[in-house]
């Protein structure tokens, strides 16, 4: 079924919640002194999927939020374990740190980086669905296909098993697969 036309009734309102929320957060943000991004994480890239799923529904007449509210809101909690799985493989890589963490108690801490932590996958499905409307990409659709067999999906997870064994095993050498394995 085709997707309907872009929409004639202006800016979605989503998207111009998002963009007073970037607007008066990535300022706060940059500009106060101590801690603050605990607090000022979530509302600035909720601000980002906001605006961006509203320019996906503005320019195709569809959008992830808009097709399936709660689907996508279901994003922000799937995103949370998603997340801490990555943090649990740093502890064995040590590829990123957080500063100031320990200013917090760790249940504390637990909430907070979750909530930052919700905004993942919702950023990068809005920012696919996006981008999947581009010219550009568009014009990829009609390059080389590639067509996989039926043991494809099988290869897919035996690759991933050895990147993250490697991952595991060599950290600094292979630490590049902490974003391919999956």
């Amino acid at each position: 079924m085709a997707h309907p036309g872009p929409s004639r009734r202006g800016f979605p309102r989503h998207g111009l919640l998002g963009l007073a929320l970037v607007a008066v957060v990535w300022p706060l943000n940059w500009g106060l002194e101590g801690l603050r991004t605990h607090l000022l994480f979530f509302p600035l890239w909720l601000g980002y999927v906001l605006v961006v799923d509203a320019l996906a529904r503005f320019r195709r007449g569809t959008s992830a939020w808009t097709r399936h509210p709660r689907a996508f809101a279901g994003l922000f909690l799937l995103s949370v374990p998603f997340w801490w799985g990555f943090e649990l493989l740093n502890e064995r890589l040590r590829n990123w740190e957080y500063v100031g963490g320990e200013r917090f108690g760790p249940v504390a801490y637990f909430a907070l980086s979750s909530v930052s932590f919700s905004t993942v996958i919702p950023a990068v499905v809005a920012t696919a669905e996006l981008v999947r409307g581009s010219r550009w990409v568009e014009r990829c659709a009609r390059g080389p296909r590639f067509a996989p067999g039926p043991g494809f999906p099988r290869a897919c997870v035996v690759a991933g098993l050895v990147m993250l064994a490697a991952l595991l095993a060599f950290p600094r050498q292979a630490f590049a697969f902490e974003w391919t394995f999956g």
